[in-house]
């Protein structure tokens, strides 16, 4: 009686149907997650390759959101802006028709540019974007770290080239 350990026919037929059931179970996976690559072992410099190009996909996603952030925080600095420069038309036809005694009397005249400085104070104190004051001058930027009255003080003494 012959068993399958001496049964050399049969142990090549076992390793067929071993290496068979591996390409197929590696193929479900593959047609299961729509994925060529689920692990290291399926291809490592294809793998390597989609970490980075996910790394600069998501870095770009961010950076993408940020500038959206950016010109939607830009757009409600605009739109405040307008107000204020409406604001500032109004200052400037009152003081171009100071010299018109006929319009209005100058203490009128006075009270409504008031109102109108007022309303400035008002835009540049109210307007907010994210809980962040826009127009309050806590938004300012700054070129650069460095102390630019150091430079001229700066002194090469050697350049390797």
């Amino acid at each position: 009686m012959t068993t399958v350990n001496t049964n050399i026919a049969s142990l090549i037929a076992h390793h067929g149907l071993l290496r068979a059931n591996t390409d197929l179970s590696t193929r479900l996976e593959r047609l299961s997650t729509g994925l060529r690559i689920n692990r290291a072992s399926d291809d490592p410099t294809g793998l390597a390759k989609s970490d980075r190009l996910g790394a600069e996909i998501r870095g770009l996603s961010a950076a993408i959101d940020g500038a959206e952030r950016g010109s939607t925080m830009i757009a409600a600095i605009d739109s405040q802006l307008a107000a204020v420069a409406a604001q500032l038309e109004s200052i400037k036809t009152l003081v171009a028709e100071q010299g018109d005694a006929s319009l209005l009397p100058p203490e009128d005249r006075q009270v409504e540019i008031d109102a109108a400085i007022d309303a400035i104070e008002r835009i540049a104190n109210t307007a907010e974007f994210g809980g962040r004051r826009l127009l309050d001058g806590s938004l300012d930027y700054v070129v650069s770290p460095w102390d630019t009255t150091r430079v001229a003080q700066l002194r090469v003494h050697q350049a390797d080239l």
